[in-house]
């Protein structure tokens, strides 16, 4: 998404705005269809997790610890690198 997004930027300062636009409206069949069909995507996944989960073996505290700390620092990367783009746009 973020690569799209750099995308549209390069093509909307190498060749207008204009060509931007059109670009994004090419696409806007596929972001409505992706936000009409995420949840097929992503709940087959989610449902699935309790599952994987009691099939881990030998995970003890310090595992899961490990795993939550990762999951909290990528969190907290992609937010600060959220907050960057957007800083970034908005101050153009």
């Amino acid at each position: 998404m973020l690569a799209v997004f750099v995308k549209l930027l390069a093509l909307e300062a190498a060749c207008g705005t204009e060509a931007a636009e059109a670009a994004a409206e090419y696409f806007q069949p596929a972001v409505q269809f992706l936000g009409r069909w995420m949840v097929a995507f992503l709940a087959p996944p989610l449902v699935a997790l309790p599952k994987a989960l009691g099939e881990v073996k030998d995970a003890n505290a310090r595992t899961w610890a490990k795993v939550a700390l990762l999951h909290v620092a990528l969190w907290l990367a992609s937010l600060v690198g959220s907050g960057a783009v957007a800083s970034a746009v908005a101050g153009r």
